[in-house]
């Protein structure tokens, strides 16, 4: 119930603006070529579901790749940076510096270098859920506390003792905040890839209705975008409730 209760006011708001939506659209007689209205979306949607469908796989396919790698090279770094100063030192404000370089001056280059297939998707998406998961897993590994790790260092325990037990379960909620960020942008660097370059995909299909001026149908990919950004986010919340079930209690409260 209590579930319920806390999706019950976005939802309704949700209802609300699509209601809005299409009564202004249809009232004020708005053409679809300026915005469709959600009905004329929805429509398009189930007219062209397998071609959708073909295209947001392909997408979902490329930011998991990039996902799953990213991440796997983002915790191995994070590990690295924690045990060697030097390597921290020189090695970590330069990848504090590649977060600030646009997603869009980097795709073109990608695409340039890899051409229009899976590979430049994957290795964007992989930059980007490299980067935002290993920010917040070295801040997490940091986070234990300094007083048992040193009863571990007067046990005499190896550091994969003291990353196994310590370091790792207190940077859990920093890696899944890494996570949920990744998850979005993984899918967001894929699309953009597709846009710059590609011959299918949902970036691909945005940028192919756009310029046939089919409006309904680019309103309908775009829809397709968000629900898969917003399911892709959704897992990795459940990836972290059942991770971390002692933070189910306090969430509740």
């Amino acid at each position: 119930m209590r579930r319920l209760a806390r999706a019950l006011p976005p939802g309704l708001l949700l209802v609300a603006v699509l209601a809005g939506w299409e009564l202004y659209v249809t009232g004020a007689g708005v053409s679809s070529l300026v915005v469709p209205s959600p009905s004329r979306i929805a429509a398009a949607i189930a007219a062209n579901h397998a071609d959708l469908a073909h295209h947001a796989l392909v997408t979902i396919m490329e930011a998991f790749l990039g996902f799953a790698l990213g991440n796997l090279v983002a915790i191995g770094c994070a590990v690295a940076f924690t045990y060697s100063g030097l390597l921290r030192a020189g090695a970590y404000p330069l990848v504090l510096a590649l977060q600030a370089v646009p997603l869009v001056a980097i795709a073109p280059i990608l695409v340039l270098w890899l051409g229009p297939g899976v590979p430049s998707k994957v290795l964007l998406a992989a930059f980007l859920a490299y980067t935002v998961t290993l920010v917040n897993l070295v801040r997490g590994l940091a986070s234990a506390e300094a007083a048992t790790l040193e009863l571990l260092h007067t046990l005499n325990a190896s550091r994969r003792q003291e990353l196994v037990h310590v370091r790792f379960p207190a940077a859990l909620p920093y890696l899944f905040t890494g996570l949920k960020l990744g998850a979005s942008a993984a899918i967001v660097a894929a699309i953009a890839a597709e846009y710059i370059g590609a011959l299918q995909g949902l970036g691909y299909l945005i940028h192919d209705t756009r310029a046939r001026l089919d409006n309904e149908y680019l309103w309908a990919a775009v829809v397709v975008a968000a629900v898969i950004g917003l399911a892709s986010f959704g897992l990795v919340v459940l990836a972290e409730r059942w991770a971390m079930p002692w933070r189910r209690g306090l969430e509740e409260t």
